[in-house]
């Protein structure tokens, strides 16, 4: 039997976060939410814990970025590019997948590609992946 990757999801306390972290926990993968509060995050870990019978724990952004074996990225476009700097220096070697969209107000149901790319480019430009 092969040893499923622990998956880090910073951004973890969100409506996506958390949803993917939900199904992860529930299909048997060990969770790490990161939050800029790790308080939050230790609370929706125990909430998703008690809803999945899975393991997950809460970390900051950089601990959970730390300990996981994938991260995923689900933080709202405002936060993007301070929260990759932040993880960077723990995500060597790491998969990073990146489910931030830029959405930006005022029309938040609309993409509005920046001039810097996507958010995946100035993740491979600030060196995370």
């Amino acid at each position: 039997m092969q040893n499923k990757p622990t998956i880090a999801v910073i951004g973890g306390t969100g409506d996506l976060g958390s949803g993917l972290a939900r199904l992860w926990a529930a299909a048997g993968f060990s969770i790490i939410l990161g939050s800029r509060a790790k308080e939050r995050a230790q609370a929706k870990a125990q909430e998703l814990t008690a809803q999945t019978a899975g393991i997950v724990r809460g970390e900051d952004n950089r601990g959970a970025a730390q300990a996981g074996d994938v991260v995923v990225l689900c933080v709202p476009y405002s936060n993007h590019d301070a929260t990759l700097e932040e993880i960077k220096p723990a995500m060597d070697g790491k998969i990073l997948v990146d489910a931030v969209v830029p959405l930006v107000p005022p029309k938040v149901s609309v993409v509005q590609l920046p001039g810097a790319g996507s958010p995946a480019a100035v993740a491979q430009r600030v060196g995370v992946v």
